[in-house]
């Protein structure tokens, strides 16, 4: 059984559409909705999904930050798998049907190839990263992007286990240090051939409002990353 862990800040329409394509899908048993603490009138209108018994919805009493509400998202989650997805994104039949194709090892993280339209890393799929390994993906193309792209399937025990509770907001490094983070503690990132989903990119994305705020963080990540 899998649960689908979407954190929600200040959007009601993107949280509802990315919601509405998971709710149906049988092997979707739990959907755990956490708003950062938004506009209340936000908070209200996301509501309206909670009546269906599979969603969970919480609200933060204070605005926890992109890092550290991914964390207690997947916390809350009761299922021993969790895709762990921003709300701006939509997941559809080409994600669940590939996850049917996957070996459930708690310490690989299941990884998608194509982040529709724009961020295609079918040039790695099926490829398996390890900290031994990933200095010899450094450089290729765009695995910069595919290092820091959320939307993935992961072990929630494991996941709990590897997340530095004491790291200050990466911004929009965020995955890129939880990935970092994963390796480093001996475990693996599975690129899945097929596990696709629709990321749309707008003005108010996290990246594009927060990447000013990141500063170097990114670049001294991606040098410990090779470092492994």
């Amino acid at each position: 059984m899998i649960s689908v862990a979407i954190t929600s800040y200040n959007r009601d329409t993107m949280t509802h559409n990315s919601f509405k394509r998971v709710v149906d899908d049988h092997r979707i048993t739990e959907i755990v909705i956490i708003d950062d603490c938004s506009k209340i009138e936000i908070y209200e209108s996301l509501q309206a999904m909670a009546v269906d018994e599979k969603v969970k919805l919480y609200r933060n009493p204070f605005n926890l930050g992109c890092y550290h509400n991914k964390r207690k998202a997947v916390e809350l989650c009761t299922n021993d798998w969790v895709i762990l997805l921003d709300s701006d994104n939509e997941l559809g039949p080409d994600y669940m049907n590939a996850i049917n194709t996957v070996y459930f090892d708690s310490n690989v993280l299941f990884a998608p190839d194509f982040a529709r339209p724009h961020f295609d890393y079918r040039g790695f799929s099926n490829e398996i990263i390890t900290k031994e390994n990933v200095n010899t993906f450094i450089g290729r193309n765009n695995f910069d992007c595919l290092v820091n792209t959320c939307n993935f399937l992961v072990n929630r025990e494991e996941y709990l286990k590897v997340f530095d509770k004491e790291q200050e907001e990466p911004w929009t490094a965020d995955t890129l240090y939880f990935n970092f983070c994963w390796l480093q503690a001996d475990n693996k990132i599975k690129v899945v051939e097929g596990m696709q989903y629709e990321h749309l990119v707008h003005d108010e994305s996290h990246y594009k409002l927060n990447v000013s705020k990141t500063g170097n963080f990114f670049n001294e990540t991606m040098t410990k990353l090779k470092q492994l």
